[in-house]
C-alpha cells in the first residue's frame, strides 16, 4: 500500500519529489511503463477529493491510459493518451503541452497538461510523468479574431471612448481620444476620468450630456457625453463615448444669429411645405404685415389665405418654372388679404432652394413685401428672374 506523508504521497518504488510542485498546487502523477499511476502528490490527491472523485479511478493503481479510453472520443483526452504513449516508449525530446478542459457543475475549468518521459540513468523509458495545471480560459483562434476585430472598431469610432475600472481610472481608450485630448494614450491610461471630464454625474452613471473636456494642455472643449456601464470580465467598467461639438454649437450659434435676423425683417418671410403649401415659419414681418399670431399662421394657414391669388395652381406653376431652376425665382404682385379683412398691394418672391442632402424635403420660401408706400410706374407683371 503507498503511504501519504505531508503533500507527497509515496509509493514502495515511486515517489514524487516535487515538493515545489506541491506549494503551487500543481498536481503531478507518475506512471510507470504501462501507464500506471504509481505515486501522486497532495494536490492530485486534493484536486480529486474536492470534486467528489474517486480515487479509484484517478488515484495509485489506475490506468491513465484507461482513464482516457473511457473519456470516448473527446478531443483532449485523445491528444492526451497520445502524448503518453509517445512518452512511454521515449520518443519524447521534451515535455509535450497538451491543454483541456474539465469543467466541473459549477464552473468551467481549462487544464494545461504537461506529459514528458521518465527514463533510468542509462537512458531507457521507465515511464511518464503528468503535470496538470490550472489555467484561464483559452483564447480561441475565433476569439483572437473577434478581439482584434473589436480592437479595428474601437479604433475606427469616431467618437473618443475611455473605459474606466471601478476607482474611475481609465484603462482602454482610441486613438480619437488621443487627438480629442491631445495627448497619447499613455498619458491617458491610469488617469482618473473625473480629470478629463469634470462635473460628470455620478448619480446618473447611465446618461447623456453636455460638459467640457480638459485637454492636455489645460484648454477646455465643448463635448457631448454618452455614459454607460458595463460588465467587462465579471467587474463593472464605465464606458464613456466623448464628442467633440465645437463646430455643432458654432452652427447652432449661426442659425440662430439668421434666425433671428430673419425674424427681424421688415418684410413677410413664410415657409411653405412642398407637398401641401401648409406654413412651417412666419417672421415676425409677416405678424406685423397680415396681423395674425405665429400660431395663428403655422401649420394650419397657407399662402392663399395671406393672398387669394396666389392659390394652388399658382404655386403649382412658380414650382414648375422652378423645379428644374434653383438659381431662379418667381416674382408677382397681387393683392394681400390682413386679418382685418383690409387689402394691401404686395410683391411676392418665390424661392426654392434645392435639397441640401439627396432625397431631403424642399420647402418653398415666400418673400413678401408691402407695396403700399411703392412708388407709381413699377412693372407689376410676373417675372422669373435669375439671380
Amino acid at each position: 500500500m503507498p503511504e501519504t506523508e505531508g503533500p507527497v504521497v509515496r509509493h514502495p518504488d515511486y515517489e514524487v519529489t516535487a515538493t515545489s510542485a506541491s506549494a503551487i498546487d500543481i498536481e503531478v502523477a507518475v506512471l510507470d511503463s504501462a501507464g500506471v499511476i504509481v505515486a501522486v502528490n497532495g494536490p492530485w490527491s486534493d484536486f480529486c477529493a474536492a470534486n467528489d472523485g474517486d480515487p479509484s479511478l484517478t488515484g495509485i493503481g489506475v490506468n491513465y491510459l484507461e482513464v482516457c479510453r473511457k473519456a470516448g472520443d473527446d478531443p483532449g483526452a485523445i491528444e492526451v493518451a497520445d502524448a503518453i504513449r509517445t512518452a512511454l516508449v521515449g520518443d519524447v525530446p521534451s515535455a509535450h503541452r497538451v491543454q483541456i478542459a474539465c469543467h466541473s457543475p459549477q464552473e468551467k475549468r481549462w487544464f494545461d497538461v504537461i506529459v514528458s518521459s521518465r527514463s533510468d540513468g542509462r537512458g531507457t523509458s521507465i515511464g511518464a510523468t503528468v503535470l496538470l495545471t490550472q489555467v484561464p480560459e483559452p483564447r480561441t483562434e475565433m476569439a483572437d479574431k473577434n478581439h482584434t476585430l473589436a480592437r479595428e472598431i474601437l479604433e475606427a469610432c469616431p467618437d473618443a471612448l475611455l473605459m474606466a475600472d471601478e476607482q474611475g481610472l481609465i484603462e482602454s481608450t482610441n486613438l480619437p481620444a488621443e487627438r480629442l485630448f491631445g495627448c497619447d494614450r499613455s498619458a491617458l491610461l491610469g488617469r482618473a476620468i473625473d480629470t478629463l471630464l469634470p462635473g460628470r454625474s455620478t448619480e446618473q452613471p447611465s446618461a447623456s450630456m453636455q460638459l467640457h473636456a480638459v485637454r492636455a494642455d489645460g484648454s477646455e472643449i465643448p463635448v457631448e457625453v454618452g455614459l454607460s456601464l458595463q460588465r467587462v470580465g465579471g467587474e463593472t467598467r464605465l464606458i464613456a463615448a466623448v464628442r467633440d461639438i465645437t463646430e455643432r454649437l458654432r452652427a447652432e450659434d449661426r442659425r440662430q444669429l439668421i434666425d433671428r435676423c430673419i425674424d427681424r425683417a421688415s418684410d413677410a418671410i413664410l415657409v411653405i411645405d412642398e407637398n401641401s403649401f401648409r406654413l412651417l415659419h412666419a417672421n415676425s414681418g409677416a405678424v406685423d404685415m397680415f396681423g395674425y399670431r405665429s400660431s395663428e399662421l403655422v401649420g394650419s394657414m397657407s399662402p392663399t389665405d395671406l393672398a387669394p391669388e396666389l392659390g394652388v395652381s399658382a404655386l403649382a406653376s412658380a414650382l414648375g418654372s422652378l423645379r428644374e431652376a434653383p438659381d431662379q425665382h418667381v416674382r408677382l404682385v397681387t393683392t394681400g388679404l390682413r386679418r382685418s379683412g383690409a387689402e394691401l398691394p404686395i410683391e411676392v418672391q418665390i424661392d426654392w432652394p434645392a435639397p441640401t442632402t439627396p432625397n431631403a424635403s424642399r420647402p418653398v420660401v415666400a418673400v413678401i413685401r408691402d407695396l403700399t408706400e411703392r412708388p407709381a410706374g413699377h412693372d407689376d407683371s410676373i417675372a422669373t428672374v435669375r439671380h
